[in-house]
């Protein structure tokens, strides 16, 4: 079943079901729902980062994501998003 649907009026993808890869992940996390959407939505915003500078060079792109998966807040502090520490 589809999980993410188009919404033309806000330009953006909606997630409208759920996913059971993302419930898995959640619970081998032991996040709660909050906590699940809430890493989404920082993961959302790196990828976001990343387009809006043009940042397409694979080593670009590779040091970002190691500096996120090794440490979030210092990683979205490094793009100039203190606000998410």
């Amino acid at each position: 079943s589809t999980v993410f649907s188009w919404d033309s009026v806000r330009d953006e993808h909606v997630m409208i079901g759920t996913s059971k890869a993302l419930e898995e992940i959640r619970k081998q996390r032991g996040w709660s729902g909050k906590e699940l959407r809430e890493e989404l939505e920082m993961r959302q915003t790196i990828l976001e980062y990343m387009a809006e500078y043009n940042i397409r060079n694979f080593r670009d792109v590779s040091n970002i994501i190691h500096a996120y998966q090794t440490d979030p807040d210092k990683a979205m502090n490094l793009i100039g998003l203190k606000e998410w520490m």
